[in-house]
């Protein structure tokens, strides 16, 4: 499997929708499916070995956790850093959020870690 569809699948273990990319909105700009996770990749990757072993790639991730409250919005954040990390991979910010014409509240994660190359 690629990194993403590994960190999917971890990902909709979790009670809450999971998004590539956006979240899906109505009419009025709300939110249409809360909780929510949206996952995209933001940096980072590229193959390279040390030892001309197996090559990985070290994408940039973020993942950004939305609720009906800020206080889900966080829970639903620290489900997901708990998720990722049976994957290798770790937080390296987080960052709290709330969409100012709708009042939704998100906890943006960003994460990295070390995944075999597509050519393994």
């Amino acid at each position: 499997m690629s990194a993403v569809e590994d960190i999917l699948a971890v990902l909709n273990e979790l009670s809450a929708s999971v998004f590539t990319g956006y979240l899906p909105v109505n009419a009025k700009g709300e939110p249409t499916r809360l909780p929510a996770v949206v996952l995209k990749q933001v940096g980072g990757g590229g193959g390279y070995s040390h030892d001309e072993g197996p090559a990985y790639d070290n994408p940039l991730w973020e993942l950004r956790c939305w609720g009906t409250t800020y206080a889900e919005s966080r829970g639903l954040a620290e489900q997901a850093t708990q998720a990722i990390a049976t994957l290798g991979m770790q937080v390296t910010s987080t960052i709290d959020d709330r969409e100012p014409q709708t009042g939704t509240h998100s906890c943006v994660l960003t994460a990295s870690g070390y995944f075999p190359t597509e050519a393994e």
